[in-house]
């Protein structure tokens, strides 16, 4: 099984959700193996996929692929300056080709039990002036959940992401709404409106929201949570 995890947008859990879900989905003793394409803002070791390997490490005592090191397979392009990967890759003289990432993706879909891809920013984001990740995403067409904010605002960026997903054809598992981003001082107006978001987005869109992803700093702390998500996916 394969399971690609975008974003809304820059920083709204992707890498929180996936290193959840993976230690979720290793512990119900599936062989999972996690993969980002591009990643930006390192020049070697990927934090984001490390994150991720980490808290499957925690949650079962071994690394995906048996290995804290992230290989070529699992990370194609790591660029050290921390933008959109068609910039960070000009500033290197380097260039993202369609055909290594999906030569990777084979290769780890062929070894692994579950995978899950991490997406780099948006849905849209530019891998080099002429291909954006939604190119290759519905050319291979992997099963995908959709991670945004849960608070004000992200009814209409959620639903132009799985709107523009659908008409590319990429099949939509989900939704999960991350209240990380919520203020400290939350009261029950701010719960009225994420309760909203849920029902808005799920009405509309027609695509289930798997749930609404409570303030934690510590992805073990919400090992329930993503144990009764990742039921719903696998």
């Amino acid at each position: 099984m394969e399971l690609f995890v975008t974003g809304t947008d820059t920083g709204v859990g992707k890498t929180f959700v996936t290193a959840g879900l993976a230690a979720a989905i290793a512990g119900m003793g599936h062989d999972v193996m996690v993969q980002k394409w591009v990643a930006t803002g390192s020049s070697s070791q990927p934090e984001d996929l490390s994150f991720v390997k980490d808290a499957v490490f925690r949650a079962t005592g071994r690394f995906p692929g048996n290995d804290r090191r992230i290989t070529g397979d699992e990370c194609p392009y790591c660029f050290a300056f921390p933008a959109s990967p068609h910039l960070s890759a000009r500033l290197e003289k380097r260039a993202v080709s369609p055909d290594v990432v999906k030569e990777c993706y084979e290769r780890m879909k062929e070894r692994a039990g579950v995978l899950l891809i991490e997406g780099v920013g948006g849905l849209m984001v530019p891998l080099s002036d002429d291909v954006l990740l939604s190119d290759i995403l519905s050319e291979l067409g992997i099963p995908s959940i959709v991670v945004a904010r849960a608070g004000l605002g992200t009814i209409n960026h959620t639903l132009l992401t799985v709107g523009f997903m659908k008409t590319l054809g990429i099949p939509v598992r989900g939704v999960i709404l991350n209240r990380q981003h919520a203020p400290a001082d939350d009261d029950v107006e701010h719960d009225d409106i994420v309760a909203d978001n849920r029902r808005t987005i799920e009405r509309i869109s027609g695509v289930p929201v798997l749930a609404v992803l409570p303030r934690s700093g510590d992805v073990m702390e919400l090992a329930g949570f993503f144990r009764e998500v990742a039921e719903k996916l696998v």
